[in-house]
């Protein structure tokens, strides 16, 4: 390839990459790479030790879509080698989303670590002067099966955490107490936007205690028919009111398969 092509000159381009031959083989490669890698783990996942939530497919594929998109280009630039993978990376992204495979949230939470890895593996692919290993190629390609192999035998962490959120409100508990222990409903223009609703979390609706004190449930309602039955284990009227949580009811559909409350994950 000659050093004059844009590809060399570090653009990045639609119009530089159409007429490139070997940035086009990249590409393909690279997309082909990661969308089977998703529709494999989506037919055989929980089995055999293929999963999404693993080192081994969320930042060892990311690292050979990189690779695989800028092995077949001679002397590409830092520029093509850093932000071509992300080209690839959107069209795997895009295939999976078509597909059904994967929603805005997995996707929001997965594109950071995969954006990294795949320039981290164009950047390896771009390497020029350096000795080539025969097996370089094949260990990239089956290095991320491999860890979700040997992922699969290691057990799973039990962890525990404790969140504190203090909010101070300028009322009187006697005006605040009866808003908090029930809620009927939470009009639309009471909600304010954040990024989790904004990829696809429910907004919360209502939240309603059938009678006071211990005993007594909430109901809390979410968009999408998700909703949470909450137990009061301890009532201190204009004080405290503390409350178990249960996942009474969160159809498939509400959440992506890898953060769905209650699921595997």
């Amino acid at each position: 390839m000659r050093k004059s092509d844009p590809v060399n000159r570090g653009y990045v381009s639609f119009k530089a990459i159409a007429g490139n031959r070997p940035a086009l083989i990249g590409f393909a490669a690279g997309a082909a790479y990661g969308l089977a890698a998703r529709f494999v783990i989506a037919r055989h996942e929980f089995g055999n030790g293929i999963m999404a939530m693993t080192i081994g497919f969320l930042f060892l594929v990311p690292l050979a879509i990189g690779y695989l998109t800028v092995r077949p280009v001679r002397g590409a630039s830092v520029r093509f080698q850093i932000f071509a993978p992300w080209g690839t990376c959107a069209l795997v992204v895009l295939g999976a989303i078509v597909t059904g495979l994967e929603g805005a949230i997995c996707v929001v939470f997965a594109a950071p670590a995969m954006l990294v890895l795949s320039s981290l593996g164009g950047m390896v692919g771009g390497m020029q002067g350096r000795r080539v290993l025969a097996a370089e190629l094949p260990v990239l390609l089956l290095l991320p099966w491999a860890s979700m192999g040997l992922e699969h035998r290691a057990a799973a962490p039990l962890r525990h955490v404790v969140t504190s959120t203090s909010i101070e409100i300028g009322a009187t508990p006697a005006v605040i107490w009866p808003l908090v222990v029930s809620v009927d409903s939470i009009r639309p223009a009471e909600r304010h936007r954040s990024l989790f609703t904004a990829i696809g979390f429910p907004e919360p609706i209502a939240a309603t205690l059938d009678h006071p004190g211990i005993g007594g449930v909430r109901t809390a309602s979410f968009e999408r028919g998700v909703v949470f039955h909450e137990a009061v284990i301890a009532w201190e009227p204009l004080r405290r009111i503390q409350f178990t949580i249960d996942a009474k009811s969160v159809p498939s559909t509400a959440l992506d398969a890898h953060v769905t409350i209650g699921g595997p994950y």
